[in-house]
């Protein structure tokens, strides 16, 4: 998963290259970190990621997203406004081409819920990563009209185990929905099994029932538009 367009060649290369290792996705996109370095007048880079989708049939948008807790190093202060310029073209050009996205959303759950219940159209898969809100919003999410079977749940230890409500909120969202996660630029095995561990407790089925299930929701969520 790329989070800004530098990384976009090198990510498509390691892809290309790990293909045949049973690598089953790649996502190109703007995170909302860099969201205030790329040029949000002319958009270029916009089109050079409609560009990359156009000849990869099997990329899906992201990381894209909203974060209110993200100041920038470069200017001292959170540029929402431009993450929000940022994750709209994303969503839309997403919506647009048929990819799935995946989403980072911090602090902006019920203001996201609101951004895309009024658009016209959704990706045909939506990962909400690292899932840190609440249940009741994970269920307005899925109960969206027309949308709501396109959501997924992401979860990972280092991000949602640090939550005491987290177990709770997993307990909540359907199996189907649910994505195991690392967020971590190295598969680190040990905070999969954990969060893989911690998925089974809350559901009360064994490791193994998580690994093929998380397994399968990932697959649908990345061939959701093939």
């Amino acid at each position: 998963m790329a989070t800004r367009p530098e990384d976009w060649d090198c990510t498509l290369q390691a892809y290309r290259a790990s293909r045949g290792s049973g690598a089953s996705g790649c996502g190109l996109g703007v995170h909302p970190w860099f969201a205030h370095l790329v040029d949000g007048e002319t958009m270029g880079w916009l089109s050079r990621l409609e560009q990359s989708l156009t000849e990869h049939l099997d990329l899906i948008v992201g990381e894209i997203g909203l974060d209110k807790a993200a100041i920038a190093p470069e200017t001292g202060r959170c540029e929402f406004d431009a993450q929000l310029l940022c994750f709209k073209a994303q969503l839309e050009l997403a919506a647009r081409m048929n990819r799935p996205v995946s989403v980072h959303n911090v602090r902006c759950h019920g203001l996201m819920f609101d951004i895309m219940c009024g658009m016209e159209a959704l990706p045909p898969a939506i990962a909400l990563h690292s899932y840190s809100g609440s249940a009741d919003m994970a269920a307005s999410f899925c109960k969206m009209k027309k949308f709501g079977d396109r959501f997924f749940f992401g979860f990972s230890a280092g991000v949602n185990l640090r939550a005491k409500k987290t177990l709770s909120v997993i307990q909540a969202i359907d199996s189907s929905r649910i994505l195991l996660e690392s967020d971590s630029n190295c598969l680190g095995g040990g905070e999969l099994l954990l969060m893989c561990q911690s998925i089974a407790s809350a559901k009360g089925i064994n490791v193994e029932e998580v690994a093929q299930l998380t397994s399968a929701n990932a697959h649908r969520l990345v061939s959701a538009h093939l």
